[in-house]
């Protein structure tokens, strides 16, 4: 599969140079987007997600750091590489102290160069995210450890005390629901845990099956159109048993409609219920680590691991209403093909 490089240089010979340097008369393993401005990379990069980035510091609306500054505060995902003259060297050194991956002296490019930079500036920015995933994870398990999972023991434990003491079936209830809780926050800590040490090797997944496979867990009516191939690890199996599970424990759903359509180089799939529906205030909050919300709430850790382990494929989850009712969640997979 070829990288996607996003060249942000103005000078037409220097991106030519560049771009011959990687593609070659072969077309090479790189597929280059070009803009000659900041404003023109930032729109771009509202529109798609390269592997990397060659960053020009002189721009025509940008210069030296502010350069630098202007793409990561727009909050890019990919990893950066500047590209300086030789009286920017200083000044190259000090944005890769501010989380540039490297720079490159443009006098100095040679083919092999310029390829060794890209190839080690996306396994270190690999190695940081998986490092940030791994120290976020567990983060949030120890906190679920700490409160919620010693609070509802304890709960358990004592209404089991009184439950033996005076025969009580109300305080037995009480007890078998907190412990059914503590198993399913364990069980979310277990798809945590899988989420971080998962490899970075993501393989191709025939997603109709997938969802077929996940779906006869369900005591609900599922429909299935379309299908697709996406790129993906055995995680994807989480992804999809947790938004069943929303649409059927919390949503109170009696049918789900799941869709997958591949379309320009991604697959989107529309999993769509016929439940009660989220109010439109709270629509981007159900991804947070800590949401729950209404009577049949959980620990708000499903869809916070869908969203983490479609970031880590490349990938973005959100939510639509379904009319008349429900609620619509979209999947979209960089690299999806039909199936």
């Amino acid at each position: 599969m070829k990288k996607d490089v996003l060249l942000v240089e103005d000078n037409p010979g220097d991106a030519r140079l560049v771009e011959e340097m990687l593609c070659g008369r072969d077309g090479g393993s790189y597929s280059i987007t070009h803009a000659d401005t900041v404003s023109a990379a930032l729109d771009r990069l509202s529109e798609v997600r390269p592997d990397i980035i060659l960053l020009d510091l002189n721009l025509p609306d940008s210069h030296g750091a502010e350069t630098f500054d202007s793409i990561v505060d727009h909050d890019v995902e990919a990893p950066v590489v500047v590209l300086t003259g030789l009286d920017d060297e200083e000044l190259g050194l000090q944005l890769v102290q501010q989380g540039a991956q490297d720079y490159l002296v443009k006098g100095q490019l040679s083919p092999t160069l310029l390829k060794k930079s890209i190839v080690y500036a996306m396994e270190r920015h690999d190695s940081k995210q998986r490092m940030q995933q791994v120290a976020e994870a567990l983060r949030v398990i120890n906190k679920l450890i700490r409160h919620d999972v010693i609070n509802k023991l304890q709960i358990a434990r004592s209404a089991l005390d009184i439950a033996r003491e005076d025969a009580d079936e109300a305080m037995m209830e009480k007890a078998m629901g907190r412990l059914s809780d503590t198993i399913m926050l364990l069980r979310r800590m277990k798809e945590l845990e899988q989420l971080v040490a998962s490899s970075t090797n993501l393989q191709r997944y025939d997603a109709r099956k997938v969802a077929d496979d996940v779906a006869a867990k369900f005591d609900v009516a599922v429909s299935m159109e379309g299908g697709c191939t996406v790129t993906a690890d055995k995680a994807l199996y989480s992804v999809m048993e947790n938004l069943l599970r929303n649409a059927v424990d919390h949503g109170g759903s009696t049918h789900v409609d799941i869709s997958m359509e591949p379309c320009n180089g991604t697959c989107k799939i529309r999993v769509a219920d016929n439940g009660s529906g989220i109010d439109d205030e709270i629509k981007q909050r159900v991804f947070n680590e800590e949401f729950s919300s209404g009577g049949s709430a959980g620990s708000g850790l499903g869809l916070y691991i869908v969203k983490k382990t479609m970031e880590r494929y490349g990938g973005s989850v959100a939510i639509e209403d379904n009319h008349p009712r429900g609620t619509v969640v979209v999947l979209t997979f960089k690299g999806g093909m039909k199936a």
